[in-house]
């Protein structure tokens, strides 16, 4: 009687066991495809982010606002001087 009440409690706590792995492991799998979704907006935010950044980065866009909102403009020849720098070994 003894050997069937112990072999019902490792059974019982068997099945519980299971019950609470398989729990764990739903809960593990929804926080892995909520990762994956945010993995996937981020990507896809970041992708946005690289072509906005290379629209106001546009060489054209980025010389008009310096000359409207800077008031810089281009350097004459005259004024452009090369300087050469000697190699060091």
């Amino acid at each position: 009687m003894r050997l069937i009440i112990l072999l019902s409690m490792v059974v019982f706590s068997n099945a519980l066991t299971v019950v609470y792995i398989r729990q764990e492991n739903r809960d593990v799998f929804r926080e892995v495809v909520a990762r994956e979704e945010q993995r996937d907006r981020l990507n896809s935010e970041w992708g946005q982010l690289q072509v906005e950044q290379a629209t106001w980065a546009r060489h054209d866009r980025v010389e008009m606002v310096a000359k409207r909102d800077l008031h810089m403009i281009a350097p004459s020849l005259a004024d452009v001087m090369v300087v050469q720098l000697r190699e060091r070994y």
